[in-house]
């Protein structure tokens, strides 16, 4: 499902890179938060195919965001990206099956994979 999107991405990509319009990922920072913003105007009732719409707009500014992160290599790929969010939603949602208070779970699962992300950060980066 998210092949053809991110194919789209890269010809998306492949254009801006030889334009004037892109100015590094500020450009497509900047694009993600005005799309956010149309998102907030089209949350009305009876809304569906515009708030639809803009959603789209959102995920594709994304997408392109983090291609643009790849090209500048602040990030080591989309797929890495998409991986750590997986793993990461897995361990905060398997746990929180059947139970009734899901705040302590949640921030106690959090609180775990920010210190491993910080292991992680320390040992890449030698600190």
């Amino acid at each position: 499902m998210l092949t053809k999107l991110l194919k789209l991405v890269k010809e998306k990509y492949e254009i801006d890179k030889n334009s004037n319009w892109c100015k590094w990922s500020i450009t497509y920072f900047k694009w993600l938060q005005n799309e956010v913003l149309e998102v907030e105007y089209e949350l009305k009732e009876n809304n569906l195919v515009y708030l639809e719409d803009e959603l789209w707009d959102v995920l594709f500014s994304y997408l392109n965001l983090l291609k643009q992160l790849e090209y500048e290599w602040k990030i080591s790929s989309i797929k890495n990206i998409i991986l750590r969010s997986e793993k990461k939603f897995e361990q905060r949602i398997k746990p929180l099956k059947w139970q009734k208070d899901l705040l302590p779970i949640w921030n106690k699962i959090k609180a775990k994979q920010k210190q491993r992300l910080k292991k992680e950060h320390n040992l890449k980066y030698k600190n």
